[in-house]
């Protein structure tokens, strides 16, 4: 986000320092991209009513529209675009945008609206009801909603039905009345559970037994996917949980028969999970995520093979692309792994686990040609907890952020590291190291330069010349950084400054109408694309957001 901002003007930090106001829609995708969990400078009430005061100032709802829907479904965040979604509905009330925003997002056509997965829908309706006090869901919602239905596989619908949640999918399809699609396929049930379901239901009783006409009684038959799910009889398929519960039932049963003893039974039962996990990877109907949470299962059934088959599938590089996973993602995963395992026993998966690392970020070495520094804010307020993009992840601290992004930038363009605080310094590291390594000797120096946030002393600290500073931070200095900047423009010329906000507070201390300042909100691993691309088009996030189609 770069020099687009045309009504930045000056204003105080959260530290009392002179930073710079972002223009509203900047601001939004800011916040939106970090969270509204409480950060050290504001609440997440906070960070909620300027949502709220955002989208009710920008003018172009649609375009507000279409930065929640490039967060949602670039940058990966899911509960602010929720809330977002819910209070932009009464904006779009009557209008035909309105029913579009609603809809489903078609993934890799970059177009579409905000349900990005199904379960969206239901946390949208949660919070527009939170917001309104109960009160039933808009036209617009309603109408986004049945297209979003009407146009999804059995396997999404099966998959996103949260029967236990307050709002389920099933609480959907009974509110918007979606239609039995071709794309939504057919599956089987047998007769006996499909009577046993529609008993009592004149209607589906009905049409029940029309399609049980010819069928034996201990015999299936083939339904419309939408009425299995709305009589409840429609299951997950191919999911890891699903196939190891029947492995599971079918082994306990043996058990119960005498067939097997309880030795027997474990062998056979790691045996079937063997064959499930492989089937599941081999045919990919295993996502990313879902197989970064096996991993551990996958390592206790200790077949060579089988996490040959997991290492091979988690670095293909378009797996990694669609799956939309994060770089930490993965950090995390790896650092749980080998808190429970040796590297032998995790054979091929440690390699494979750092070199998907590198290809979730792509290489920026042949992108940026002369000398870069990484400057890391390590002062107090970074130890504030901000929200993954992925909540089942939970928080870490902006300074293990900002120390993943310095790293992986560190690593991937050669360059010379420093922290601040009260005053700056460098960083030694080994470019040799892994990420990992490289991001934990970072993050290990927050305190050893103070705990203030001194922003003019980060270019007089500086080492001779760059061609370009990321300067990754909360953004809330006690000082001013221009004139620092200026100084050292005037003894070592030009120079890119990139400022990366990983907190979205609604202050920056860059002024980003410099032409080579560009500021960049929050920590995905786009923001590594995003990058590549501002030097030659400053306006680069911003005309990714007006590209988006609903």
């Amino acid at each position: 986000m770069g020099k687009y901002n045309s009504r930045q003007v000056s204003a105080t930090t959260y530290e009392n320092g002179n930073g710079f106001t972002k223009d509203p829609i900047i601001e939004l995708v800011g916040i939106l991209a970090t969270g509204v969990d409480n950060t050290f400078y504001e609440t997440s009430e906070t960070r909620e009513a300027r949502i709220l005061s955002l989208i009710d100032k920008i003018g172009d709802k649609e375009l507000v529209a279409k930065a929640i829907v490039y967060v949602r479904s670039v940058v990966g965040q899911r509960a602010t675009t929720h809330f977002a979604s819910a209070v932009l509905a009464k904006y779009l009330s009557g209008t035909e945008l309105g029913t579009r925003f609603f809809t489903k997002r078609v993934r890799g056509k970059n177009r579409g609206g905000v349900v990005y997965r199904l379960d969206d829908m239901m946390e949208i309706a949660g919070a527009y009801m939170a917001l309104n006090n109960g009160k039933k869901l808009s036209n617009a919602i309603k109408r986004g909603f049945k297209s979003a239905i009407e146009n999804a596989d059995k396997y999404q619908l099966a998959k996103y039905q949260l029967k236990t949640s307050s709002i389920s999918l099933l609480n959907i399809v009974k509110l918007v009345h979606p239609r039995e699609t071709e794309i939504q396929g057919v599956v089987s049930v047998p007769k006996a559970k499909l009577l046993k379901a529609v008993k009592g239901h004149a209607l589906y009783e009905e049409q029940a037994h029309k399609l049980t006409r010819n069928i034996s009684d201990d015999g299936e038959v083939t339904i419309p996917t939408l009425f299995a799910l709305t009589l409840g009889l429609l299951k997950q398929f191919n999911t890891v949980e699903d196939k190891n519960t029947k492995s599971g039932q079918d082994v306990s049963a043996k058990v119960t028969s005498g067939e097997l003893s309880v030795e027997q039974a474990k062998d056979e039962l790691d045996d079937l999970k063997t064959s499930n996990f492989a089937e599941l990877i081999s045919t990919k109907k295993i996502g990313y995520l879902a197989l970064l949470r096996n991993l551990n299962n996958i390592l206790k059934l200790n077949d060579k093979t089988l996490i040959d088959m997991a290492s091979n599938l988690l670095v293909e590089p378009e797996f990694i692309r669609k799956s939309l996973v994060f770089p930490h993602q993965i950090d995390l995963a790896l650092e749980f792994l080998l808190q429970e395992y040796s590297a032998p026993e995790m054979g091929s998966l440690i390699k494979a686990l750092d070199k998907a690392y590198e290809l979730s970020i792509p290489n920026l070495e042949d992108y940026f040609t002369g000398k870069t520094a990484v400057v890391l804010d390590s002062s107090g307020s970074m130890s504030s907890l901000i929200t993954l993009a992925n909540k089942k992840q939970g928080s870490k601290s902006a300074i293990e952020k900002a120390s993943l992004v310095a790293s992986t930038l560190a690593k991937a363009t050669n360059a010379d590291v420093y922290h601040f605080a009260n005053y700056t310094q460098p960083i030694n590291i080994n470019p040799l190291d892994s990420v990992n390594t490289i991001k934990k000797v970072i993050a290990s120096k927050q305190g050893s330069v103070g705990y203030g946030t001194a922003f003019d002393t980060i270019f007089p600290s500086l080492k001779g010349r760059y061609d370009r500073v990321f300067i990754i931070s909360d953004m809330q200095g006690k000082d001013s950084v221009i004139n620092s900047f200026k100084e050292y423009e005037k003894l070592n010329g030009n120079t890119y400054v990139y400022s990366i906000n990983v907190c979205g507070y609604p202050t920056e201390m860059f002024n980003s109408k410099h032409p080579r300042v560009f500021s960049l909100e929050g920590y995905t691993q786009h923001i590594y694309e995003l990058i590549k691309k501002v030097e030659f088009d400053p306006k680069a996030v911003l005309n990714d957001i007006k590209a988006i189609v609903i």
